[in-house]
């Protein structure tokens, strides 16, 4: 008697062909060619988290994490208008401090595994401390008043870098005219990317000059966004 397959019965059916040999948590994927083969599946899938992605170990397995991108740092500097830098000669660099400790500080967001961008102890960006590799990118956010003590004041605002490395440089990130005396607030964003092994193993730091003497600048601090050119899972 010939039944139809439709109605054999549960206890009749065959498991798939390969079966027996097939390791648990396998499935059959097709090769497209009428054939195929028992396969492993993402170990760990049923438990992982909304949002997750798997990464392979490149060892046949791996497991679920989160891809990070980006993270941001705000330095606040506790400095008060009371304690502020002397650019005492004209025409001479001075260096920006900032002691990462005024009341602004957050650092919650920064990358994982990450350090600091910026160590207050050297007062110096330290790009490849805080774990930033070749391609990645940085935006900045000075923050500064300058305290003009005459007329017509001149002020020339700088980004170092590679400081000790082979090709040292400074870029221009502001050129501030103040007509008048007294204080004025300046706030600028600049952008950087870490496109060489000179720029990433060595200190990066603001400056600032005075075309006369007797001015001052008080900082108060500068928020700092690293973007990965590959994200970080963790």
């Amino acid at each position: 008697m010939t039944i139809e397959h439709k109605n054999i019965t549960d206890a009749e059916l065959h498991e798939p062909k390969g079966v027996f040999g097939a390791s648990a948590n396998n499935v059959y994927v097709s090769d497209g060619a009428a054939g195929g083969a028992w396969t492993p599946t993402i170990t760990g899938l049923a438990g992982a988290a909304v949002d997750k992605v798997f990464v392979s170990d490149g060892a046949g397995g791996g497991s679920f994490k989160t891809a990070h991108s980006h993270g941001w740092e705000n330095h606040n500097d506790s400095t008060t208008t009371g304690a502020p830098i002397a650019l005492t000669v004209a025409g001479t660099f001075y260096d920006l401090t900032n002691d990462s400790a005024g009341a602004q500080q957050e650092e919650s967001y920064r990358l994982p595994t990450h350090n600091e961008i910026w160590n207050s102890t050297t007062g110096r960006f330290d790009w490849s401390g805080a774990g930033l590799s070749l391609g990645d990118t940085v935006d900045m956010r000075i923050d500064i008043d300058i305290i003009n003590s005459g007329a017509n004041g001149d002020f020339d605002l700088k980004l170092d870098m590679a400081i000790g490395g082979s090709f040292p440089f400074s870029i221009d990130i502001e050129r501030t005219y103040i007509k008048s005396p007294g204080t004025v607030n300046v706030s600028r964003w600049y952008s950087i990317y870490i496109g060489s092994t000179d720029v990433l193993n060595n200190p990066a730091k603001f400056s600032i000059s005075s075309d006369s003497t007797g001015d001052t600048v008080v900082v108060n601090g500068w928020y700092v966004r690293t973007m990965l050119s590959s994200p970080l899972y963790v």
